[in-house]
Formats: C-alpha cells, sequence, structure tokens
C-alpha cells in the first residue's frame, strides 16, 4: 500500500473505420507504479452463460488482452474481474435460493478465474441484493480461491456511512467491536447495523452489517466518489470514512480518470495535491485510489494521456520516484570558440 487500482472496461478503440486492441503493457513498460488492473464487466446471463461486456471472454478479440494480463502479473501486477456494474441481473441471477439454480451460474464465473490465473474479484453490486446472498457468494469465492485470492467491493460514498452523523460514534463501534472495550448493555443494544443503516446504497444490503460480521474475508472497497455520490477534490469525504470507523487500509479513493467517463472529475494537478495529503495524514496505511478508466485516462489534460496520468498518481503515492526534471536555462547557450 497505498494501492494504485486501474479498472478497464474499454478494451478496443476504433480509429478510421478500424478497430484495434488497447494495450495494457504501458502500465509496467513505464513504470507507472499501478498495483492492480480490473478487468471489466463480467455479467452472469443465463446457467452457463458469461459475457465480458458484450462478448464471450473466449473471443478472438480478447486475445490480446489476456496475453498482456499475463505479462502483467509476470511484472508483480494483479489482474482482477470486475464483476457486476451498472447493468442488472447478475446478482439476481447469483442470488438464487435453490442451489443448483446457484452453481449454474456460479461456475462458468469460477472457471473463467481458473482459466486466466485471475488474482480476484471485484463485486460491483448495483442492484438490489440480500445480505445473506452477498455473504454466501464471498465465502464461496474465499472456499474457492484460498486466502490469497482478492476479494474487493465497490460501494457508492453513501453506502458507507450511517444514515445520520449523529451515528458516527456507533459506526465506530460496530466497525472495530474487537479493539473497543465492551460496552455497557444499553450501549450493546444501540450497536447494530441493522439498527443504524446505511445512506443511499445502490447494493440493496448493508455495508456496515457485511463488515462487521465478514470483513475477514474483503480485502478492501473501491469506493465511488463521483457521479454525484461525492466529491474528491479535498480530503474531507475520506476522513468522513475513517471517521466513521472504517480502517484507512481497506478504503480506496475512487475517481473518474476523464470529463466523459462521469460527473465529478477533478483535475490531475489537483487530484495528486488531496493524494498527497491523504499519504502524508495516513502513511502506509492509506489504501490508496482506483481510477474509472485506463484507456482515456488524462486525456483531456494539458499533457499526456493514460499512462502518464497513471504515473503521476503513482509519484504523488511514493510508489514511484518523480522523474529528475533540469531548470530552463536563461538566456543564450554558450557556444565554445
Amino acid at each position: 500500500m497505498p494501492r494504485l487500482v486501474l479498472y478497464q472496461q474499454t478494451h478496443h478503440v476504433t480509429t478510421n473505420g478500424i478497430e484495434a486492441p488497447i494495450s495494457l503493457l504501458p502500465l509496467y513498460q513505464q513504470n507507472t507504479g499501478v498495483t492492480h488492473v480490473i478487468i471489466s464487466a463480467l455479467h452472469v446471463n443465463g446457467p452457463g452463460e458469461i459475457t465480458l461486456n458484450d462478448h464471450t471472454p473466449n473471443n478472438t478479440r480478447f486475445d490480446q488482452m489476456w496475453s498482456e494480463c499475463r505479462t502483467l502479473q509476470e511484472q508483480g501486477i494483479k489482474i482482477m474481474f470486475l464483476l457486476g456494474g451498472a447493468a442488472p441481473g447478475t446478482y439476481q441471477r447469483l442470488s438464487a435460493n435453490e442451489s443448483a439454480a446457484f452453481e449454474s451460474f456460479y461456475s462458468p464465473v469460477r472457471a473463467l478465474i481458473e482459466k486466466h490465473g485471475i488474482n480476484g474479484i471485484d463485486l460491483d453490486v448495483e442492484e438490489p441484493m440480500m445480505q445473506v446472498h452477498v455473504q454466501r457468494l464471498i465465502r464461496r469465492l474465499r472456499q474457492d480461491f484460498g486466502p490469497t485470492f482478492i476479494i474487493t467491493l465497490a460501494p457508492v460514498y453513501p453506502a458507507m456511512l450511517p444514515r445520520r452523523r449523529a451515528y458516527l460514534g456507533i459506526s465506530r463501534r460496530i466497525l472495530n467491536s474487537a479493539s473497543m472495550p465492551t460496552p455497557d448493555p444499553v450501549m450493546n443494544s444501540l450497536c447494530r447495523a441493522n439498527g443504524v443503516r446505511t445512506r443511499r446504497n445502490l447494493s440493496g444490503f448493508d455495508y456496515l452489517q457485511l463488515e462487521a460480521t465478514l470483513g475477514n474475508e474483503i480485502d478492501w472497497y473501491n469506493v465511488q466518489v463521483y457521479c454525484g455520490w461525492g466529491d474528491p477534490s479535498g480530503p474531507g469525504m475520506y476522513e468522513t470514512l475513517v471517521d466513521a470507523g472504517w480502517k484507512s487500509e481497506k478504503v480506496v479513493l475512487g475517481v473518474v480518470t476523464n470529463p466523459s467517463n462521469g460527473a465529478g472529475w477533478i483535475s490531475l494537478p489537483r487530484l495528486t495535491t488531496v493524494v498527497r495529503g491523504l499519504k502524508a495524514k495516513y502513511g502506509e496505511a492509506f489504501g490508496g485510489v482506483m481510477g474509472w478508466e485506463y484507456f482515456n485516462a488524462g486525456m483531456n489534460e494539458p499533457r499526456g494521456g493514460p499512462w502518464q496520468w497513471v504515473k503521476e498518481l503513482g509519484i504523488a503515492l511514493g510508489r514511484v520516484e518523480a522523474p529528475v526534471r533540469l531548470p530552463i536555462s536563461q538566456g543564450r547557450p554558450t557556444v565554445p570558440s
């Protein structure tokens, strides 16, 4: 830590009618400091049916991407899947009550992870899902892939906070019950996640309750602080999450990398200022930054493009060294005689 996480959902660009894959190799060739790349978005469409966006994962259009993912893994960069996202249906199907039905939806996801040696999965639940069903899915992933497999979630910012600010003290106790003194009976009766509840939420279940009951199986949260759910232009919203009891090492600040990717974009100079401040405050316990998404990151900035945008954040996080910039000489250069 701190982590530097990039989503990649747009895998091809079309220029003059010709479609070409987007290369991920600059992420390591240019020493950007990236730690995780999340391939998006995997959808469960029916029994035995999954797609990566609009195509089956074994479509030849993804051959270069799979090859480059293996190369990145060889360089120590973790490759993950985003499961779900804005398109509904995936988690409705994975909420099947009957065991046989659940297996028919879950097994192709497991098989694809095994086939490509994927390091983890990001559960982006943007449709109603019951607490018991998300817990079953997490437990099953941990059972199938072991303790080193990465399991993350991608909640919107308000989903991490109690519905009232007066409840921050209670949420701190809920999220840190093991390290806090045993409360008196009255306080103990109040310290229940299902009584505090979180604010607006796309997922249906309660994240306070999920962390309190199954937090040991969740590596971190890619918190969406954009698209009207939050403002990343200052450190305040991240600090509020920590004040609410969330461990800073489990909270990754989520931003959009380009205005066309969603509302709430902030310029790279402003973002790096915020990131440096959070790194200075939390040190190695700062969870890091995630960007949605890689293919057009920073392309609206005065200089650079995707890998340059990522590297500037890598520098701000202290993951890579800043390049030495020589001062511009003043006046006319001296010409030797």
